[in-house]
């Protein structure tokens, strides 16, 4: 008879063995485990060692999700049936390392932890590996490199829809006799079947440690080890690796080897984002009061949620949305966001953007917060808008733009930030937005325009419209942008002129008055 007991994967104090940020990329296109391949350097450069200060020793991995936060395991930081807890001065963080008997590794850094926040649903004392996650807060900040970058997390609303990911660590293994952790990782394709039902049938003992945050993966000879724990199962979408799980518990066999037949455990991490998030950036949350309908005036007719809300700091997260959606609809229907007054309102008090707006409407294609107070905007307004092309920000009081707001952006179609009070407009604002055709900013305080630089990964550009603003200094081949039919400078320092409806002016001649005068 086979005998199983559950085995916690990191090493304890009790067994000790003798450029811009973009998340989820890597220079690879493209363990924990056991029967793994090995990992070359760079591979998984979001990959974290964490180290007990007071001997050196490796105990368990984690994942670097911003340039100051890593994600690990709960039962990483507080064993399960012990009350004691690691604190913040016992760990240290060990960043772009490959290989751990390496004492110097020319792009790797070692951070100190300044606190640690554990989900308070997180319960050592009952067998259930509910809750099983835990943020690390460095001392500072990491410079991304080739050997340190950032993983993606999922939306919260993201299924778990691809059945294979890639698991990745220093557990141990075959090749150490199951006693040292691996000295550079390791990596396995791990399989996850459709439902946790699957597992639960396969062995009963999953069913005590799982829990409807968790999923199981594994098997087939393939699977997480001692010294795994709090490392990353990575799935990859459109060349972009995204944090899925993060290793929580697996099984033994009668020799007490890790079980690479039966499936092995993870926290699932879309079920967490919004909390991860809330703890990352500090945030409240607050409720989206939603009326929903169709709109009677744009192409399609899109289902939309129109909402009045107050937002007067900037740490404000949309949790979730209340109203009753029409017959049939749900959040994923959602196309149009209109936050903005009604003609006879005054201007709402939307200080500043809050974020979370992707999470509850993933397929969102159009945002409209206009004739509002919004003061300032950035990347962590724009997570994760997959889907999003039209953005209209009308009538605010913006002063500031970050080059990576739109970042995460990537189907940006037309943005329109007309009637501010930007005096700039930074030189990689669209570098990951190749889809963009129409820039509205008339109305501003501009006093410069890079246009080459500005649109250098735009072709498909139709529409500037610049004028009211105070350009006194303009640089751009208009000649570049083949797809280009409307150019609008009218009232500025500068020029007076423009191209499109109700202009015999031409594109050469534009370029001459801008050449000559500007």
């Amino acid at each position: 008879m086979i005998y199983y007991s559950l085995l916690l994967i990191f090493f304890s104090s009790f067994f000790v063995p003798s450029q811009f940020e973009l998340c989820g990329k890597t220079k690879y296109s493209s363990g924990l485990i056991v029967n793994g391949d090995e990992v070359k350097r760079g591979e998984f450069p979001f990959l974290v060692a964490l180290f007990r200060l007071k001997d050196q020793k490796f105990f368990c991995a984690g994942n670097l999700i911003t340039k100051k936060h890593v994600l690990t395991a709960s039962h990483c930081i507080q064993e399960k049936s012990q009350s004691s807890r690691l604190q913040p001065e016992d760990i240290l963080a060990q960043i772009g390392k490959y290989n751990l008997k390496a004492i110097y590794e020319k792009g790797s850094v070692a951070k100190e932890i300044i606190e640690i926040i554990m989900h308070d649903d997180w319960k050592p004392y009952i067998t259930r590996y509910d809750a099983d996650i835990a943020l690390l807060i460095l001392e500072s900040q990491v410079e991304l490199s080739e050997f340190i970058q950032i993983v993606c997390l999922p939306s919260s609303w993201q299924s778990n829809d691809l059945i294979e990911g890639e698991v990745v660590g220093y557990g141990v293994s075959e090749k150490t006799d199951f006693t040292e952790p691996e000295d550079t990782p390791k990596k396995a394709k791990l399989k996850k079947p459709p439902t946790n039902e699957n597992c639960f049938l396969q062995d009963s003992i999953l069913t005590s440690i799982s829990s409807n945050r968790t999923f199981c993966a594994g098997g087939e000879n393939k699977g997480v080890c001692s010294g795994d724990s709090g490392g990353g199962f990575y799935i990859q979408r459109e060349s972009t690796w995204y944090l899925q799980g993060i290793v929580s518990s697996s099984l033994i066999n009668e020799q007490r080897r890790c079980d690479v037949t039966t499936y092995a455990v993870f926290t699932n991490i879309a079920i967490y984002v919004n909390w991860i998030w809330e703890k990352v950036d500090g945030l409240t949350s607050i409720d989206l009061p939603c009326e929903y309908d169709f709109s009677d005036t744009l192409r399609g007719n899109p289902y939309f949620c129109e909402a009045n809300i107050k937002v007067l700091t900037d740490n404000i997260l949309i949790k979730r949305v209340i109203g009753s959606h029409k017959a049939g609809k749900q959040n994923t229907d959602v196309k149009l966001l209109d936050l903005s007054p009604d003609d006879d309102e005054p201007k709402r008090e939307i200080h500043f953007m809050p974020s979370g707006i992707s999470d509850i409407f993933p397929n969102l294609r159009i945002l409209y917060i206009q004739s509002c107070q919004i003061k300032t905007i950035s990347r962590k307004n724009f997570k994760r808008f997959n889907e999003l092309t039209t953005i209209s920000l009308t009538e605010n009081q913006i002063e500031h733009i970050d080059e990576d707001t739109f970042y995460e952006v990537p189907n940006l179609y037309s943005l329109r930030i007309n009637g501010n009070r930007l005096k700039n407009v930074p030189d990689n604002l669209f570098i990951y937005a190749p889809r963009l055709q129409h820039f509205i900013f008339d109305g501003n305080l501009i006093e410069q325009f890079e246009g080459d630089r500005l649109f250098r990964n735009n072709p498909l550009l139709k529409s500037i419209v610049l004028e009211d603003n105070q350009l006194s200094k303009i640089k751009i081949n208009l000649a570049a942008f083949k797809e280009l039919v409307k150019v609008n400078f009218e009232n500025n320092k500068c020029i007076n002129a423009r191209v499109g409806t109700g202009s015999t002016k031409t594109l050469t001649e534009l370029q001459e008055i801008i050449n000559t005068s500007c």
